[in-house]
């Protein structure tokens, strides 16, 4: 007998709900997003042709340090910004505080058209709505 996939909503980069009960998300999956913020670097970069209204939200949701928003600034052409950046986000940050990175890039994603895509993709890939994945559960 096969079990049949069942569709689970992403609560953080650890946990994932399915009818009321919490599921704790481990091994690769639990990196799912900065994988795929990693395999997405190019299309991120070329969006960030100017990064300050994002690293506008993101100080004010206390992801960036002052050192690390220095070292970003100091770059001077906006796609060393937005590289610096995204090396903090992979390097620096917790996988809750990259979820909210996202969260940051969504409230800011009238400045990124070029992301409007990437951004939709994200909602549905991580819902497990739009690609289906089936997940599968133990008793």
């Amino acid at each position: 007998r096969t079990a049949a996939p069942l569709k689970i909503v992403q609560l953080s980069s650890r946990m994932a709900q399915y009818e009321g009960f919490q599921l704790e998300i481990t091994g690769k999956d639990r990196d799912t997003m900065k994988n795929y913020i990693q395999s997405s670097h190019d299309i991120i970069v070329s969006a960030l042709y100017n990064i300050d209204p994002l690293l506008d939200q993101m100080i004010a949701s206390h992801l960036l340090t002052h050192e690390n928003y220095c070292e970003i600034r100091t770059e001077k052409i906006p796609p060393q910004k937005a590289r610096k950046l995204l090396e903090i986000v992979q390097l620096q940050m917790s996988d809750s505080d990259v979820w909210k990175f996202v969260e940051c890039l969504k409230k800011c994603k009238h400045h990124y058209p070029r992301l409007k895509n990437w951004l939709a993709e994200d909602i549905g890939m991580f819902s497990n709505v739009a690609n289906n994945t089936p997940f599968f559960i133990s008793v």
